[in-house]
């Protein structure tokens, strides 16, 4: 799995020089302007990423939507490890619905959470259980910072290896970000602010190019 293409490139860059430098990458790793950089930016399709270390800042261009399949292997060792973090069985026959929180978001406001907490309605998951089978689950990074994120009414459970992190979700967005995997390893990620109905479209997407 290929999230991060150009990762080295990145190391390689922020080794040089004592000042912070800044530098800008599009969606395919390229080095571009700062001007170009900022031209490409549309957060219906792409969002701004920023890594920062002693010597450099990076900027990169994430694509939202993002399709891959993973190894036999690989998905093995996630429905294990769903099942470890769960404490229960799952059924490996349905698709697995994966709402992720990657990072402590440091602010939030009442008006944040009625705006943005969508996929905390009531209907989201009698809406999911309609369109497929599915085993759903809540998984955050970090087990703090959940009060705006119904922290005590939904069961949440912690990435506590940081599995689903390295496999999914290598970018921390406001929100957090979902992935949706098919029994044939076949998956898809949408990162960062999302709602129930983007979850809904892709997940009929997916039932409709490989089944239930």
């Amino acid at each position: 799995m290929k999230l991060l293409p150009y990762l080295f490139l990145i190391l390689a860059i922020s080794c040089y020089g004592q000042r912070k430098k800044k530098y800008f990458f599009d969606a395919y790793g390229k080095q571009v302007t700062k001007t170009e950089f900022q031209s490409k930016i549309n957060h219906a399709y792409n969002l701004s990423y920023k890594v920062e270390n002693d010597t450099a800042i990076l900027s990169n261009i994430i694509v939202r939507r993002f399709n891959g399949k993973l190894d036999s292997a690989t998905h093995h060792q996630l429905q294990q490890y769903l099942i470890k973090i769960s404490g229960r069985e799952i059924d490996t026959t349905k698709i697995v619905v994966i709402n992720y929180l990657s990072g402590l978001d440091k602010v939030y406001s009442k008006k944040d959470e009625l705006a943005h907490g969508t996929i905390y309605d009531s209907d989201y998951i009698p809406v999911l259980n309609k369109i497929a089978q599915n085993e759903q689950f809540w998984v955050n990074k970090y087990p703090e910072n959940l009060d705006h994120h119904h922290g005590k009414t939904l069961n949440w459970r912690h990435d506590t290896d940081a599995f689903i992190e390295k496999t999914f979700f290598p970018y921390h967005f406001n929100y957090g970000s979902v992935a949706i995997i098919h029994p044939n390893g076949n998956y898809f990620i949408y990162f960062g602010e999302y709602g129930k109905d983007e979850v809904w479209l892709h997940l009929k997407d997916m039932v409709t190019k490989y089944g239930n």
